[in-house]
């Protein structure tokens, strides 16, 4: 999603690497499928402010855990697993990092140094269809069950607005940041908080519409006016999200933008 998370990914992809070293099998890593029935975890998890990202990842799954402390103040682990079909959990390699972190509210962090790098956790679901972590090393997420978030957390474009669908930590909701700007001489921006409902698994959110006009010949801005508004974002599939308030534009997950 931000930098820091990539560069925290890739030291935990090259930590992955030297454990996978002597351990090749005939086929490439790459080639290993993902069972369906694993798909189930590919998703944001939420529990209070704290944030749960599961994303496939070179046939098995890359776990990123955030827990805000005394905001801005957090924490991160980074997990590298494996699917076990017959216990239906997620099982991490003996590499997890565990690192301390400084939270924004439009979801970025500021990464500091390593703690560790030898955790190792399982992540499986409840009766009620959360998801719980058992942290190995330290039970870090003891008492912590974690409801689905669904795709939504990224960027998401079309040919005419843009959404971006972030973590809050403080406020323990999504931030929703929708831009439209069909000339150079007005746009609108939406600034709302969203909260997932799962019986209708779409993204429920509410807050404010703020439309700017711009002077024709010289570009100032020339008025501001903001109203209350909502929005209602349903994933169509895993890349492709839609707006009902703009029924005719189907939205595509934005690689780029991660």
């Amino acid at each position: 999603m931000i930098v820091m998370k990539k560069l925290f990914a890739l030291l935990l992809g090259l930590a992955l690497v030297c454990a996978l070293a002597f351990a090749v099998a005939e086929e490439p890593w790459e080639d290993v499928e993902i069972p369906e029935e694993a798909r189930v975890f590919e998703a944001a998890w939420t529990c209070g402010g704290s944030l749960v990202e599961v994303f496939a990842e070179d046939g098995g799954f890359r776990v990123s855990v955030t827990v805000p402390g005394a905001y801005p103040e957090g924490t991160v682990w980074e997990y590298s697993c494996d699917y076990n079909a017959e216990n239906k959990t997620l099982v991490s390699m003996p590499t997890g990092i565990k690192a301390p972190c400084t939270l924004s509210a439009d979801g970025t962090y500021d990464l500091g140094a390593s703690v560790y790098e030898d955790g190792q956790a399982t992540f499986s679901l409840n009766e009620q269809g959360q998801l719980v972590w058992n942290d190995e090393k330290e039970q870090a997420g003891e008492g912590m069950a974690f409801d689905c978030l669904g795709g939504y957390l990224g960027s998401w474009v079309s040919l005419r607005p843009d959404i971006e669908i972030t973590w809050d930590y403080e406020r323990a909701c999504c931030a929703v940041a929708i831009h439209w700007a069909d000339s150079a001489f007005e746009s609108w921006d939406w600034a709302l908080t969203g909260r997932y409902n799962p019986e209708t698994g779409a993204l429920e959110a509410t807050g404010t519409r703020t439309v700017t006009t711009f002077d024709e010949t010289t570009g100032e801005e020339t008025g501001v006016e903001s109203t209350e508004a909502s929005a209602v974002l349903t994933l169509t599939d895993a890349s492709h999200l839609t707006w009902d308030g703009a029924e005719d534009l189907v939205f595509e997950y934005d690689l780029m933008g991660v």
